[in-house]
């Protein structure tokens, strides 16, 4: 706007330009004209003082208006040029903030770009966060049915060892079933609103994991989501799951003893990190392991007892490859 203005103030100083000239023009014409004959009529007619006087003094105005009026000019020339000056000025203004607003919509189109490609990766996210939650939610599902099918198959199985303490009567006196570290504790968020029913003891691959209490093994597998996993029978009810493991040691239906080797800590089953999932079941139903286990030092548990080696003999079988 401001410098369609200037261009129209412009236009106007041209045409005031353009008008003082010619009315400049016309003065000399006249002037000239005028001017030779009065001068000459003044010197051969010897006209009268009073007549000689007005005419001098009607020169002398009309040198006058022929000074302002080139006096006009000059100044309506120099508005010109401070004219064309600010034209010049503001059209290099616009010239930059047209640069600059180019340069803001090319930034505006990156950042449109970038947010999409972000957005993109978030929807990719939630899409693979969905599918792993459903996932999730089917493992958990899978493991809930195969305990209650275990439960109903073993209810009215009898359990051999009359010298064996209860396992009901463990309570706080069973040995975890690796040493190492809790990843995640019982009850605890596991995503998707999900919760951890059993604990993640983080441990190097490779460890032993033993059994908690004696018992008979109900199941030695892969199992969707817990990788390798070994479920236990202890009677009454009470069934221990031990997963995520590299092999295993034992096969369904075979005898163990407290404390006793049948698997390796390992990463199966969709883990980054090695480590083993300890689990109780009482009819069907979670219970936290660490109501059931000794006491450990912080987030540290398990320990390494000495088994009675006799015992092992007992219970030895041959051992199983990884069936990852």
């Amino acid at each position: 706007e401001r410098l369609e203005g200037l261009h129209q103030v412009r236009s106007v100083q041209q045409e005031d330009l353009e008008l003082e000239r010619l009315a400049l023009a016309r003065q000399l014409r006249s002037a000239y004209a005028m001017g030779r004959q009065e001068r000459i009529k003044i010197l051969l007619n010897q006209q009268d003082p009073d007549v000689v006087s007005r005419l001098l003094v009607y020169y002398d105005y009309f040198n006058r208006e022929r000074a302002r009026r080139i006096a006009n000019i000059n100044q309506t020339l120099e508005a010109i040029r401070e004219t064309e000056r600010e034209i010049g000025a503001e059209e290099l203004r616009l010239r930059e903030l047209r640069a600059r607003e180019l340069a803001q919509q090319q930034e505006l189109e990156a950042s449109g770009a970038r947010r999409r490609e972000v957005v993109a990766v978030l929807n990719a996210r939630i899409e693979e966060k969905g599918s792993e939650l459903s996932g999730l939610q089917s493992d958990e599902r899978l493991l809930r049915s195969l305990v209650k099918q275990l439960h109903e198959a073993l209810a009215s199985a009898p359990l051999d060892g009359a010298e064996v303490k209860p396992f009901k009567q463990q309570r706080g006196r069973l040995e975890w079933p690796a040493a190492g570290r809790l990843a995640a504790r019982f009850g605890s968020a596991k995503g998707g609103g999900l919760k951890w029913d059993g604990v993640l003891i983080a441990a190097p691959e490779g460890r032993e994991v033993k059994a908690v209490h004696h018992g008979r093994v109900a199941f030695a597998d892969w199992l969707r989501g817990f990788g390798l996993m070994i479920i236990i029978d202890h009677g009454d009810g009470y069934l221990s799951l031990y997963g995520h493991n590299q092999s295993l040691f034992k096969e369904t239906g075979e005898w163990v003893a407290p404390g006793e080797p049948i698997a390796l800590v390992g990463n199966s089953g969709g883990q980054l990190n090695s480590g083993v999932y300890f689990g109780l079941r009482h009819k069907g139903r979670p219970v936290n392991p660490r109501t059931w286990c000794k006491k450990g030092r912080g987030n540290r548990v398990g320990s390494r007892p000495m088994v009675d080696k006799r015992v092992l003999a007992l219970a030895a079988a041959p051992l199983r490859e990884d069936r990852i």
